[in-house]
């Protein structure tokens, strides 16, 4: 920018206290990878568990994976790759992804798997002297492929796909904020506001995820819903309903009677049970 579009530019002198502020500011400036990684180190502080580290392809590279593999606690990358022009080591010769692809297309290395309904490749590499392997993807003849790498070579394709999209549930958590809780639409000049946009409306978002969790009878599901098993989750009042009938019934059945007698009586002397006697009478 010129000089005097930087002086137009908003500026605010911020008070020592402010450290929080200042840790951010000074955090936007890090490169992504350092960042992720510092994020990762804050997680084994807290001693936070994890078996994968899964990300996208900005973070596919040699500096993560050096990281990961140095761990002393048990834990694999996992991450989708571009097709771009990093060199991987196979069978002793530097080779991009896209050069690998066509020689294990070559090979008819290539498989289709009925219960993926894809085509898949697999192999095993060396980034920069690292142990990894690739799996490549794609649903049709002519699809475009894509790429995971792991450094957990003992992982078959099929798991590989199906832990990796649980990574999906960042990209819901951006696209149900922006277009159901308004992320992103805040206007300020403000970065400390900024910063408090994100971390209220993540709060909401889980909150919410929370309750629909709870409440939805409806299945979940997303891109990799064919992946996932898909369950029917009753409502807590459903579940609560269900719990009072089975005492009910186990009542009548050492009483000799009939359940809706009970329910009826116990109506009759001003209980609202309206909600049993309709569980009963469907059943």
């Amino acid at each position: 920018m010129k000089t005097s579009e930087r002086k137009k530019q908003f500026h605010k002198e911020r008070e020592e206290q402010e450290s929080a502020v200042r840790e951010r500011i000074s955090e936007y400036d890090e490169s992504k990878i350092s960042t992720s990684i510092r994020m990762v180190k804050r997680a084994v502080k807290y001693k936070i568990k994890y078996d994968y580290l899964l990300a996208d392809s900005w973070f596919a590279c040699a500096e993560i994976i050096r990281y990961i593999k140095t761990r002393a606690m048990e834990c694999h990358y996992l991450g989708m790759i571009k097709m771009g022009n990093i060199k991987y080591e196979y069978e002793g010769k530097l080779m991009t992804s896209k050069e690998i692809l066509q020689t294990l297309s070559l090979r008819r290395g290539r498989k289709w798997s009925q219960k993926m309904g894809l085509y898949h490749v697999e192999c095993q590499v060396k980034l920069d002297g690292m142990d990894v392997k690739l799996f490549f993807y794609r649903r049709t003849k002519r699809g475009k492929w894509v790429a995971l790498m792991t450094t957990n070579r003992s992982l078959c394709y099929v798991q590989a796909l199906k832990i990796y999209s649980m990574r999906w549930s960042i990209e819901v958590f951006f696209k149900e904020s922006k277009s159901l809780l308004g992320f992103g639409k805040y206007q300020t000049r403000n970065f400390a506001s900024l910063i408090a946009e994100t971390c209220i409306t993540a709060l909401q978002f889980n909150i919410l995820s929370t309750a629909k969790r709870f409440t939805d009878d409806e299945t979940l599901g997303g891109l990799f819903r064919e992946i996932g098993s898909d369950t029917v989750k009753l409502s807590v009042t459903d579940r609560i309903w269900k719990i009072v009938t089975k005492i009910l019934q186990k009542i009548a059945d050492i009483y000799l009677v009939d359940i809706k007698e009970i329910i009826d009586k116990l109506i009759d002397a001003g209980i609202h049970l309206e909600p049993i006697k309709l569980i009963t009478a469907k059943t």
